[in-house]
């Protein structure tokens, strides 16, 4: 079975890109979500792989989907991303369960050899273990 990669992510237009930059690549199952609501309510423990979050969106932002996340028993490779974000950010939510911090505009090699390089079997990794 093909790993995840979710994007979260409210710009329409970061999303199609990234969505037809995936669905070419057909390495992964590439799923959208525009509100981090939507996410939590579609999400199931039994998903592993990739959640690309945008930091900065309406209603429920990076900073409280990661508070949300670091409670749930998730098997997913955390990556934040935000165009306007400083080191004390990245700091926070790395302690908050992401695992990379991205600056925007991504640069998509640098992305897709994050996502390649660290594509381990996540499946084999113990629930209880959190990816920090």
């Amino acid at each position: 079975m093909k790993k995840k990669v979710i994007l979260i992510e409210d710009n329409l237009s970061c999303c199609d890109a990234m969505q037809f930059l995936f669905e070419d690549l057909k390495e992964f199952d590439f799923l959208v979500f525009n509100e981090a609501k939507q996410f939590l309510n579609e999400y199931t423990s039994s998903w592993s792989g990739f959640l690309l979050i945008d930091l900065f969106m309406p209603e429920l932002n990076g900073i409280e989907l990661l508070k949300k996340l670091k409670l749930m028993n998730h098997r997913m490779y955390i990556i934040v991303m935000s165009g306007h974000a400083d080191r004390a950010t990245a700091s926070k939510v790395k302690e908050l369960g992401a695992n990379e911090f991205l600056s925007k505009p991504i640069s998509i090699p640098k992305l897709l050899s994050k996502i390649r390089s660290t594509n381990l079997a996540l499946d084999d990794i113990p629930r209880h273990i959190q990816l920090v």
